[in-house]
C-alpha cells in the first residue's frame, strides 16, 4: 500500500512520515510533496491509495486536491490537515469523497487511528473489487447456463415475472420484441424411448445454440423451449424465417435420429411479464395439433378465436385489478397499457369490450371501498359515455380514473391500518390489568396474530408486548405516587400476578426499584 504525504512545510511533512513510519502500519510506500503540482504528478504516476494533505498552500490548495483525486481517481482515500479557522471549510470538502479530516496539531495517536481505518477501508475495498472480478468473470463464462436458470424461474415460478423487465440488462437480454416457441421431441424408436428422445432434445439445442449463439434455450422433458428474437420489422417476413429456421432444424433432427418434431409458437411480446401467458399459448397449439392429429409448426395466431382472446384479456384483467387491489399505481398503468397494446395488435375490434371488462372488474372491487367512494356512478359515467363515443378519450379517461383508484386504496389500506393499531392500542388501555397477549388482543380484532404483530411494529416501531408493557410501567408509577398500595397490590392491578416479576420489569424500565421510584417522587411532589 502507498501513502503520500503533501504539505508545504517541511517540518510538518517529515513529522507526520516519521510518526507513520514508526507506527507499525502495512504500508510499504510513503512520498512526500511540497506543493500540489509535486502531489499531482505523483499521484498520476505512483497511484497512491492514501494521501494526506493540508488545506492551506501556495498555489493550489489541499482541496482542489482532493477535487482532482475525487474525479480521476475515486477510489483513493483523502485525509485533510486543518487549523482551527479552517476547520468549517474542510468540512465542504466531504463532496470531494474526503475519507477524514485531522485538526492542528495534529497528535500523533488520532493521526495513527486515522490511517489504519483509511488502510482497513483500502483492503475492504480491494477484496470487494477482487470478489466482484471473480463473480463477474463467473458470470460472463456462465453467461449462457445462468440466462437459462433465470428463464426456467420466469417459466415456471409464479411471481418471478413481475419485475423480469427491469432485470433485463443484467442478463443481457437486449431483444426487443420475440416469441416463444416449445418444440416438442420424439423418435421414431420406441424401444428405447426415454434415451432417443432425450438425446434428440440435445441434438435439438445443440443445432440452435451452433445456428443462434444469442438464443435462450431451456430444456424440459422432451420440450425444449426458445427464445425467438422478432428481428424483421414486418412480421410477416419474421413469421416465414422462424418456420424456415424451425423446418431447417427438422431436416438436421431427422438425418441424425430419425427425430420428429413438433413446435407451438406463441404471440409476439415486448415484455417479459406476461412470459408464462407465452407458455400456455405455445402449449395450446402443442395440444391443438395433438388432438387433430397434425404435426410440425403451429402459430398462436392460426388458432386464436373470439373466445380465446376474450380468455386471454380476462386473465390480463384480473391481474391489473390485483395491481389495483395492491395500490401500486405504477404497476397498474402498466398493465393497463400492456392490455391495451395486445388488444389493439391482436384483437382491434375488441378495444371498446375490454375497457368496459375493465370498468366493470374496477366497479366489482371498489364495492368493498363503498364508503370511500361515494360518487362512484358520477366517476363511470362520464368514462362510460366517453368509451361509447370517442373510445381514445375514454381510454385516456380510464386510465386517469385508474390512477385515481389506485391512490384511493391505497389511503383506504393505510387507514384501516391506522384503524387496526389504534384498535389494539384501546384494547390494551382497556385489558392491561388482565393476563392478555397477542393472541387475545389478535382475536378482539378479528385478525391474524402474525399479521397483527408484524402490522403493530410497523407502525410504532415497538413489538405488542413493549406497548403493554408501556401502558402497565405508565399505571404503575401512577400508583405508586398516587396511593399507599403495596407493591404486591400495585403489581397485580396491573396484570402482574408475580411480583418479582413486576419488580425486575420496572427496574429494567425506569433504573429503580419501585419502593425507590415512590420515595423520589415523594420527594419532588
Amino acid at each position: 500500500m502507498k501513502l503520500l504525504i503533501v504539505d508545504d512545510e517541511a517540518i510538518l511533512r517529515d513529522r507526520i512520515l516519521a510518526v507513520l513510519q514508526g507506527s507499525g502500519l502495512l504500508i510499504h510506500t510513503y512520498y512526500t510533496a511540497e506543493n500540489a503540482f509535486d502531489a499531482i504528478r505523483i499521484i498520476d504516476a505512483e497511484h497512491p491509495e492514501i494521501i494526506i494533505t493540508d488545506i492551506r498552500m501556495p498555489s493550489k490548495s489541499g482541496l482542489e486536491i482532493a477535487a482532482y483525486i475525487h474525479e480521476k481517481y475515486p477510489q483513493s482515500l483523502v485525509i485533510l490537515v486543518t487549523g482551527y479557522s479552517d476547520f468549517e471549510y474542510a468540512r465542504t470538502a466531504i463532496q470531494n469523497n474526503v475519507f477524514e479530516y485531522l485538526l492542528k496539531p495534529v497528535e500523533s495517536e488520532k493521526l495513527i487511528s486515522v490511517v489504519l481505518r483509511a488502510q482497513k477501508q483500502v483492503e475492504m475495498q480491494e477484496k470487494h473489487d477482487r470478489l466482484f472480478g471473480v463473480f463477474k468473470e463467473h458470470f460472463a463464462n456462465n453467461l449462457q447456463s445462468i440466462r437459462r436458470q433465470y428463464i426456467e424461474n420466469l417459466l415456471f415460478r409464479s411471481g418471478t415475472a413481475q419485475d423480469a423487465d427491469l432485470q433485463r440488462e443484467i442478463y443481457d437480454l437486449t431483444f426487443e420484441k420475440y416469441r416463444l416457441v416449445a418444440i416438442h421431441c420424439s423418435t421414431a424408436m420406441d424401444s428405447v424411448k426415454l434415451e432417443s428422445e432425450y438425446f434428440c432434445t440435445h441434438l435439438v439445442e445443440e443445432y440452435i445454440q451452433n445456428a443462434l449463439p444469442n438464443a435462450i434455450t431451456y430444456v424440459f422433458g422432451n420440450l425444449v423451449f426458445m427464445i425467438w428474437e422478432v428481428r424483421k420489422e414486418d412480421i410477416y417476413d419474421d413469421n416465414e424465417a422462424l418456420l424456415g429456421f424451425l423446418r431447417d432444424l427438422h431436416a438436421y433432427v431427422r438425418r441424425n435420429i430419425l427425430g420428429m418434431l413438433s413446435a407451438g409458437i406463441s404471440q409476439t411480446s415486448s415484455t417479459l411479464t406476461n412470459i408464462q401467458a407465452l407458455r400456455h399459448q405455445a402449449s395450446e397449439c402443442l395440444e391443438y395439433m395433438q388432438d387433430n392429429g397434425r404435426r410440425e409448426f403451429l402459430l398462436y395466431e392460426d388458432i386464436l378465436t373470439a373466445d380465446t382472446a376474450r380468455w386471454e384479456i380476462e386473465a390480463q384483467v384480473e391481474a391489473l385489478i390485483s395491481e389495483i387491489n395492491a395500490g401500486n399505481v405504477s404497476l397498474s398503468l402498466q398493465s393497463f397499457d400492456r392490455i391495451l397494446a395486445d388488444v389493439r395488435r391482436n384483437q382491434p375490434d375488441y378495444l371498446s369490450s375490454a375497457c368496459l371488462l375493465i370498468v366493470s372488474r374496477i366497479c366489482l372491487t371498489l364495492r368493498e371501498y363503498q364508503s370511500d367512494t361515494p360518487d362512484m356512478p358520477g366517476q363511470v359515467i362520464p368514462i362510460l359515455a366517453k368509451l361509447d363515443s370517442h373510445t381514445e378519450e375514454g381510454i385516456t379517461m380510464l386510465r386517469r380514473w385508474i390512477e385515481s383508484v389506485c391512490t384511493l386504496v391505497a389511503d383506504a389500506h393505510r387507514d384501516r391500518t391506522n384503524t387496526l393499531v389504534n384498535a389494539i392500542r384501546e384494547y390494551i388501555n382497556s385489558h392491561y390489568s388482565e393476563a392478555i397477549g397477542l393472541a387475545e388482543a389478535s382475536r378482539f380484532v378479528g385478525r391474524n396474530p402474525s399479521y397483527i404483530s408484524r402490522l403493530v411494529r410497523e407502525h410504532t416501531g415497538k413489538s405488542f408486548t413493549q406497548l403493554l408493557t408501556d401502558k402497565r410501567m405508565h399505571e404503575a408509577k401512577r400508583l405508586l405516587k398516587e396511593t399507599n398500595l403495596k407493591i404486591t397490590e400495585i403489581s397485580e392491578r396491573i396484570g402482574y400476578n408475580n411480583v418479582r416479576y413486576f419488580t425486575r420489569v420496572f427496574k429494567a424500565t425506569t433504573n429503580m426499584s419501585a419502593n425507590d421510584y415512590r420515595a423520589f417522587s415523594a420527594t419532588f411532589e
